[in-house]
């Protein structure tokens, strides 16, 4: 009998070695690259650009994502928004909570360009203008405890190192 159940222990904790690395490996290795892949994906499927991306990790044990070199460009092709590095640091509360807290964010070197149009309006990273069917909502309206909706995120430490913001107007000159 102690055999049988020496060896049930064996197994069980050889099962939780392989999740545990497992987890391991998609966090580490397979994450960043979903990550990136969506990302670039997304830019260019919603605004028409290519997002430019540096180095991304993500630590699954201690629920930290940090990015890179992060570049979106305006319509002419010039960076318009962008960092240096993102680094956040999930609160493990956020996954019961069903919402984001984080126990801390910086962000280095952040980079905004912005360019007011003649009409006194500032550019914006929006949209090419598409066609799209409007939404109609095909189910019954949520229940009251599913309408709730989901708490803002909130942090701990929030961090911003130096920057840059540059302004160019095209409107005429009075």
């Amino acid at each position: 009998m102690g055999a049988l159940l020496k060896s049930k222990l064996v197994i069980a904790v050889a099962i939780v070695a392989a999740l545990i690395g497992l987890y391991a490996l998609l966090g580490f290795k397979v994450a960043p690259g979903i990550v990136r892949n969506k990302a670039i994906d997304y830019v260019r499927a919603e605004y028409g650009r290519e997002l430019s991306l540096g180095e991304i990790r993500i630590h699954p044990f201690k629920l930290q994502f940090e990015v890179h070199d992060l570049a979106f460009p305006d319509a002419d092709g010039v960076r318009m928004l962008g960092f240096e590095r993102l680094f956040v640091d999930f609160e493990l509360s956020s996954l019961w909570k069903r919402a984001l807290y984080f126990r801390q964010v910086d962000v280095d070197l952040p980079y905004v360009r912005a360019v007011i149009r003649p009409n006194g309006s500032i550019r914006t990273a929006s949209r090419p203008s598409r066609r799209r069917a409007p939404h109609v909502p095909t189910a019954r309206p949520p229940s009251s405890a599913t309408a709730r909706s989901i708490p803002p995120p909130g942090y701990t430490r929030a961090v911003w190192r130096a920057g840059t913001a540059n302004a160019r107007s095209r409107q005429p000159r009075r």
